[in-house]
């Protein structure tokens, strides 16, 4: 009886060095590069010992979502939807002492991820599925307060995405919704009247013929098996190109990763930001609701993959920052704008709906219940308010102002 008893303790004792292994390689290698051998190094244990217990990575992930994750992310939801609602409870919400940022980070992960992992899939997304209409986003709910809520939702997930590459690319997800406290003294009720017009949203294209094929290409097969699943073979296939005709336009397989990273962004394009700029929240709105239909699923899935692998490629996140720099930096400068503050603004605004728009992308691919949403109802007024701190700024010059929570 003793010696079983010991055996059990030291089974589970191997079993909580594997599981915090697996979450230290996540954490450092991304989703595709926990590996059996990198997490029995971290855990100083043989690989036999990690097979002993789990059959393959993917029961290893399994795992760490159980008794790792997914708590922590639920409530992570959960305060998303308080803060942006500005529930009284959001106000008295504390963050627990045993609160993990880097498995809420690593759980958001492994639900964006799930889409196109079949063990996954069949263990995670129909929880997460669950957890939505628990919070309320089920078609009983008005559609004005889904939206809303499915909006917060999409900033949480956006910035748990976003904000593992750098901290220094978009802000994390406490400051965008910031934004939600001004929207909801300034415009608390949508406005019906839409304009008729959407936002054309199309990324450069070049003039060369089969760059444009090669970056196509190199989407799709991400869209399909990620990054790390993407060769320089499957492009060739995928293209219909020979091999040797990567090579004529890129020195390396990552180059092209990281130039097709830059192509697929939404709304990544000086033309295209700045014509955001120019449409106003209401076309914001109706422009970014209309991009998130379930029709554009293989660009929603591209942009998840990309971000998924700059957790742990050095070189795309790179390359995803520089792109995303620069652009804000081109239409800040052509607003003209006098007050440094208000500028300031302006790039919070675009960071946020950079970030939101990530996390949209996530969603439907997650749930039914999103499907059908008009992201209108939660887009517009938000965007509304944004908007007019920003004139507000400009009006009066002031470079006092806080640019995220007035």
């Amino acid at each position: 009886m003793g010696k079983s008893a010991s055996r059990s303790r030291g089974v589970a004792k191997n079993d909580a060095r594997v599981l915090d292994a697996v979450v230290a390689v996540l954490d450092r290698h991304g989703v595709d590069g926990a590996t059996a051998r990198r997490v029995a190094d971290e855990a100083g244990l043989s690989t036999g010992a990690v097979y002993g217990r789990f059959e393959n990575t993917d029961e290893m992930l399994i795992e760490a979502w159980l008794q790792r994750f997914r708590h922590v992310v639920r409530a992570g939801l959960e305060r998303s939807i308080s803060m942006a609602e500005g529930s009284a409870e959001a106000e008295r919400l504390e963050i627990p002492e045993s609160y993990d940022p880097v498995a809420e980070r690593l759980g958001a992960y492994v639900i964006a991820m799930s889409p196109r992992n079949e063990v996954l899939a069949e263990v995670v997304l129909p929880e997460v599925d669950q957890w939505f209409h628990d919070l309320g986003l089920g078609p009983q709910m008005a559609m004005h307060r889904r939206s809303s809520r499915a909006v917060a939702i999409a900033a949480y997930f956006g910035a748990m995405l976003t904000g593992g590459i750098d901290d220094a690319l978009l802000p994390d997800w406490v400051h965008c919704l910031g934004w939600w406290e001004s929207a909801r003294k300034v415009s608390p009720h949508f406005a019906d009247a839409l304009p008729s017009n959407l936002l054309p949203i199309a990324d450069h294209v070049s003039n060369e013929d089969e760059l444009d094929v090669l970056l196509s290409a190199t989407a799709d097969v991400v869209a399909r098996a990620g990054v790390s699943g993407t060769t320089i073979t499957r492009i060739a296939r995928r293209a219909g190109l020979p091999r040797s005709a990567l090579y004529s336009h890129f020195d390396s397989r990552d180059e092209l990763v990281v130039a097709a990273a830059a192509r697929s962004s939404w709304g990544r394009s000086f033309e295209s930001r700045r014509a955001l700029m120019e449409l106003g929240p209401m076309g914001i709105a109706r422009a970014a609701h209309h991009y998130l239909d379930p029709a554009s699923r293989w660009v929603r899935r591209r942009r998840v993959e990309f971000f998924l692998a700059g957790i742990s490629n050095r070189s795309l996140a790179l390359g995803i920052m520089e792109r995303e720099q620069s652009i804000v930096d081109a239409v800040l400068a052509d607003e003209e704008m006098q007050s440094a503050s208000a500028r300031e603004s302006l790039r919070s605004l675009l960071a946020f709906i950079g970030i939101l728009a990530t996390g949209a992308f996530v969603l439907p691919e997650t749930s039914r219940v999103f499907h059908g949403i008009d992201w209108r109802y939660g887009l517009a007024p938000m965007i509304e308010a944004a908007f007019v701190e920003i004139d507000q700024l400009e009006r009066t010059g002031s470079d006092e102002v806080d640019p995220v929570a007035s």
